[in-house]
């Protein structure tokens, strides 16, 4: 800035607490944001679900890219989006190379993630204009390594360690609200929210509580790479992936799972209320 103008920039923010920015400064705001602000925006932009989880829930390590503070230094909160798929889509998968798997893998690439990516970058747009950080980890960050696509981030824990869900037998998060038919994005940041749920230990996964005796998704997967042991629900990636490459987006999983179909049942009985 010109010596004169920073001298003016200076006087005006006297007295509050400041942080630099291209050698003038700007005036911070408070240290916390109320939840209800930031999920009024994230709805606003087409989330169906949303919440918040304290960095301190997530795994350490400044080089780890599983921790929020590896993207960004002063993370306080994990911000988890939430985009429910139609219905239709999913109630007319086969788990074979048909129309229904293309059609859904195309929804899912020029829809379904580019909406998730525009929810994120409009909040985080929203929480930069109140004089905070915020970097949205794109949904569709993900790299194939040994044949098996990985994420880079975990949003489906995250979304769990928000209380937006809990893992079932096919290692998909199950929301109460939708069940499984949900894909997700994060937006990291480094706003503290007031109160303390956000920082509360989530309870363990339980997929017992979330599945109890059924088993659908493990019977009908087509290359049975879906197996629930001693509690744990894990996917044979390998098996999963071959086959998804083959079938163009198989998701059989989430399309049969009793929970999103009893979702989208609820759903359909409001019709003409």
């Amino acid at each position: 800035f010109p010596a004169l103008y920073k001298q003016k920039l200076d006087r005006s923010f006297r007295g509050k607490r400041p942080v630099h920015f291209h050698g003038g400064k700007i005036p911070m705001r408070g240290l916390t944001m109320r939840k209800s602000q930031i999920e009024k925006v994230a709805k606003e932009k087409g989330a169906d679900l949303v919440g918040c989880a304290d960095v301190s829930l997530f795994p350490r390590g400044a080089d780890n890219p599983l921790n929020p503070r590896y993207y960004l230094p002063d993370a306080k909160s994990v911000w988890v989006m939430g985009l429910k798929l139609n219905d239709a889509l999913w109630d007319k998968l086969t788990g074979t190379y048909d129309i229904h798997s293309t059609n859904l893998l195309s929804y899912l690439r020029h829809y379904n993630y580019d909406l998730l990516d525009f929810i994120a970058v409009q909040t985080a747009r929203f929480i930069e204009d109140q004089g905070y950080d915020a970097y949205p980890v794109e949904a569709r960050t993900e790299t194939k390594v040994q044949m098996v696509y990985t994420g880079f981030f975990p949003f489906k824990e995250a979304a769990r360690l928000a209380g937006l869900g809990d893992y079932g037998k096919s290692t998909l998060l199950i929301t109460p609200e939708f069940g499984p038919r949900v894909r997700w994005v994060s937006l990291i940041t480094n706003v503290e929210i007031d109160g303390s749920k956000s920082k509360k230990p989530v309870p363990k996964s339980n997929t017992d509580r979330v599945c109890g005796d059924c088993t659908v998704c493990i019977d009908q997967c087509p290359v049975k790479a879906i197996h629930y042991e001693n509690g744990r629900p894990w996917v044979d990636q390998r098996k999963c992936q071959g086959y998804m490459d083959v079938a163009q987006n198989c998701a059989l999983c989430q399309g049969i799972c009793v929970l999103g179909k009893e979702a989208a049942l609820r759903r359909r009985k409001k019709k003409g209320t």
